[in-house]
This record gives C-alpha cells, sequence and structure tokens, in this order.
C-alpha cells in the first residue's frame, strides 16, 4: 500500500509499526499491515580510469569507471582515503568523474585501475 504524506495528515492516519496497524481516524477503521524492515547495501566499487599526477596542494577532475549491473539509479559516493581529500558527491550510475584534492606538500600518482572507494545506493538514511 502507498499512502501519500498529504493524505496521512488529511485522513488523519496514524501508522503504528509496534502494533502493526494503521488507524483512518476519519473513517475509524484500522487496517492490520505487515511490516518488514531492511536494509540492503547496495554497492559497486569505483576505479581510476587511467594513470595520473596530483599535483601538490590542487584540485583535479579525474575520470572514474565502475562495473555497476544498475541502472537509473543515484548513488552517494563517499571516501576513507587518507592521503588524498575525495569530497562526498551524489551520482549517477552513469557518472564518470569525481572531483579529488591533494592536501599535502608532495605529488601523487594514482595508477590506472586505483580502486578510490566505491558508490552506495542512496537510502532516506543519507538522502539530503
Amino acid at each position: 500500500m502507498l499512502i501519500r504524506n498529504d493524505l496521512i495528515n488529511f485522513e488523519k492516519i496514524i501508522i503504528d509499526v509496534a502494533s502493526k496497524s494503521i488507524y483512518i481516524s476519519n473513517c475509524d477503521v484500522i487496517i492490520s499491515i505487515e511490516v518488514k524492515i531492511s536494509q540492503v547495501v547496495i554497492h559497486t566499487l569505483i576505479y581510476i580510469r587511467k594513470t595520473i599526477i596530483v599535483s601538490f596542494r590542487s584540485k583535479i577532475i579525474v575520470f572514474v569507471h565502475h562495473n555497476s549491473i544498475l541502472s537509473d539509479q543515484d548513488f552517494f559516493f563517499e571516501s576513507n582515503e587518507f592521503n588524498l581529500l575525495l569530497y562526498a558527491h551524489l551520482v549517477n550510475v552513469e557518472s564518470c568523474i569525481i572531483l579529488i584534492r591533494n592536501d599535502t606538500n608532495k605529488a601523487m600518482q594514482l595508477f590506472r585501475n586505483y580502486r578510490v572507494e566505491r558508490i552506495t545506493k542512496l537510502n532516506f538514511l543519507n538522502a539530503f
């Protein structure tokens, strides 16, 4: 069942997950529901497309590739790489670039097929 947010307020609908029921105040009706709570983390790894050198104290756009089998979805890209600052991105599965910043005092070479990080399917917990 799909209930729009504007109807929840208008019809005075109360969704009680603990008792697995929906109470519609305007009609004085109680509907029992089945509740399934699960979170499936879908992610795919991202690799640098060709060998590059990131100059010290600079930003660069890097072309990347991945082997995603998913399509028509938005993803969240965030990295835990310590040597480079990789910005968090909201990306489409077809995106092929990321922004990298090198805050160190030396140039860094990133080799072809270097695993940058992963993109994770957006869910309501990390969507904004």
